[in-house]
């Protein structure tokens, strides 16, 4: 898709570089983890609530 409905929320921020994923992410007290795939090698992420990576 490379546009939003009009009546959707806006996008507040976007990342590049963390691989491909199809997986739900997970939202704690501490942030929001996601899981990431880069070539063969599989990577969790952890984003802060303020969206900076941790």
């Amino acid at each position: 898709m490379d546009s939003c409905p009009s009546d959707s929320l806006p996008i507040k921020q976007t990342y590049a570089g963390i691989g491909e994923g199809y997986g739900s992410p997970s939202i704690t007290e501490e942030g929001i983890f996601i899981a990431g795939m880069c070539d063969s090698t599989g990577y969790i992420y952890h984003f802060k609530h303020d969206g900076e990576m941790a």
